[in-house]
């Protein structure tokens, strides 16, 4: 669960060595130049990839808009970035009000993927206390203004 503690991972796999660059991909020896530039936005690798994995994890349906972003901006810049499919139930899938984001890709793909959702959902978190510390700040001026006022009455 997020929410101060970490995403709750669901299966998948996510090792940093695991995959190898496959031939042809971005960045991989033998690729021809500006593959880089002409695959944005397309994912790298596909199922038959020995090499693909898929990964689970849930979000609290109240953070989710957060990470899709107006229109769906966000969502699609880190499906940009990252070079991962990623798909998001319409719905929560218990009663914790959770709901399940699929991320599928090349192992280091998936593993960038995850770190730019984490990094949306922290500064997301970040803003949210930000917002309440701000709210309480306001409500504390207008009592102490309130209180001067009525002792100046008095």
């Amino acid at each position: 669960v997020y929410g101060g503690g970490a995403l709750r991972p669901n299966g998948g796999a996510l090792g940093g060595a695991q995959g190898q660059r496959r031939q042809g991909a971005p960045g991989a020896p033998g690729a021809p130049a500006g593959a880089a530039q002409s695959l944005a936005g397309t994912v790298v690798g596909n199922e038959s990839d020995p090499n693909w994995r898929e990964q689970k994890i849930s979000i609290p349906s109240d953070m989710v808009g957060c990470i899709i972003g107006r229109g769906g901006t966000k969502i699609n810049e880190i499906r940009r970035l990252s070079g991962s499919r990623i798909s998001i139930a319409k719905t929560a899938h218990d009663e914790t009000g959770e709901r399940m984001f699929v991320i599928s890709g090349l192992p280091e793909n998936n593993e960038k993927a995850l770190f730019l959702l984490y990094n949306q959902l922290e500064s997301e978190k970040e803003r949210r206390v930000q917002s309440v510390q701000e709210e309480q700040a306001a409500a504390a001026q207008q009592q102490q203004q309130q209180a001067e006022g009525a002792a100046g009455e008095a």
